[in-house]
């Protein structure tokens, strides 16, 4: 029993004096002489950037939305302007928090109808905008001292408008809201000017409601600091 009893005061010694002698393991340590060989890839960086894009924008879906099987001859316009305004935070190095407002332009589109359910026989077209709030995350992934990849996911929450006309008039225009997901990639150029200023290409879709959606192509300028 006595040889029993010595054992954990025999071996705790040692193991105090080994445990000790170990590096200690702080994730907010950046020394490359760390116990991990190289600095973990996420720290906190505490980074804000503001920027400003424009573009172009494709809608699809909207006839398929309108198409109640009477119409045909369809003309249509489905690709405008857009634009959008973000700010983002930055707690880590390479991943933050984006929110933006996103104005997805306007697409229309013109046919005849032979009188279905839901339109008059003869000429009928739509109007159809969108706009709203982007709430994304986005993962930066450099691959040179100035450029730097992106891919971003989150929700879009959008609000839409629809204009009918046909031989009956004009109808009251019909606005929808909702939320849906939106997503991307893109990349950064950094200017240089003491690493602050920035340039961007980005591609990006929308869902809107029913089987409407934007598939979008911005070119911007933001500011980090």
């Amino acid at each position: 029993m006595y040889a029993l009893a010595e054992v954990p005061r025999r071996i705790g010694l040692p193991l105090i004096i080994v445990l000790g002698s170990l590096p200690v393991i702080s994730f907010a340590d950046e020394k490359k002489d760390s116990f991990w060989g190289e600095p973990l890839p996420l720290y906190f960086g505490g980074k804000v950037s503001v920027g400003l894009a424009g573009g172009g924008v494709n809608h699809t879906g909207l006839v398929k939305d309108n198409d109640d099987g009477s119409i045909t001859g369809v003309a249509t316009d489905k690709t405008s302007g857009g634009w959008k305004i973000y700010a983002t935070v930055q707690p880590w190095e390479n991943i933050g928090f984006q929110a933006g407002y996103t104005d997805l332009g306007k697409d229309s589109f013109g046919a005849n109808s032979s009188g279905g359910y839901s339109w008059a026989a003869g000429p009928v077209s739509t109007n159809h905008k969108a706009k709203g709030w982007e709430l994304t995350v986005y993962d930066r992934i450099p691959i040179s001292e100035r450029y730097t990849l992106f891919v971003k996911a989150g929700m879009f929450f959008w609000e839409a408008e629809q204009t009918y006309t046909d031989s009956g008039g004009t109808y009251p225009v019909d606005k929808e809201s909702g939320s849906s997901v939106t997503y991307g990639l893109g990349f950064e150029y950094d200017i240089g000017i003491k690493h602050h200023f920035y340039w961007f290409g980005e591609l990006q879709r929308y869902s809107l409601e029913n089987d409407i959606a934007a598939n979008s192509a911005w070119i911007g300028v933001g500011l980090r600091y």
